[in-house]
């Protein structure tokens, strides 16, 4: 399914239970999104919904790349599901992780904010959209994301659009 449609059948099926949106979505409650192609009620986000297993990549993934790994991105999540939220603890002491959310999380699974730990931990506040952007500047990234904004959903080419604008005016 197109993205921008996808998006739109989003907005306009699935109820805002965080009131994020504006306020202009019609449903009070959830309905399901249908495929194009079959008709089914099928069409979800392509995320592992909680009580859903995790695909066998993950896992296969996890073992090959959890030894060697020098960074950790933890972004926009309460690091209360397992298994996921096990990495925290399970990669290398070397490792350094970086939380990307609107609040610390973690602190109970050995994350610290405190930076005894040598500096290990590093809490970027903000929404994901807004942090990665900034590190997308910082890195001179921004053309390139500029060269796929037909391909990104509403929300986040508005944000790249307006960013664009910002750093041309400075």
């Amino acid at each position: 399914m197109d993205i921008s449609e996808f998006c739109r059948l989003l907005e306009t099926n699935i109820k805002d239970i965080y009131n994020l949106g504006d306020g202009t979505a019609s449903s009070t409650e959830s309905k399901p999104i249908f495929c194009n192609h079959c008709q089914r009620p099928l069409v979800k986000p392509t995320t592992v919904l909680f009580g859903r297993k995790l695909p066998s990549q993950f896992f296969e993934c996890v073992q090959k790349d959890l030894p060697q790994m020098d960074l950790l991105i933890i972004a926009g999540t309460s690091l209360v599901v397992s298994p996921a939220n096990s990495r925290v603890y399970q990669c290398p002491k070397s490792t350094k992780r970086v939380v990307v959310n609107h609040e610390a999380v973690g602190e109970d699974l050995g994350i610290d904010y405190t930076g005894k730990d040598e500096g290990r931990d590093f809490f970027a506040q903000g929404s994901c959209d807004d942090v990665f952007l900034d590190l997308a500047v910082e890195l001179g990234w921004l053309q390139y994301l500029l060269d796929d904004i037909d391909e990104l959903p509403p929300s986040s080419a508005k944000l790249l659009r307006e960013r664009k604008k910002s750093t041309e005016t400075v």
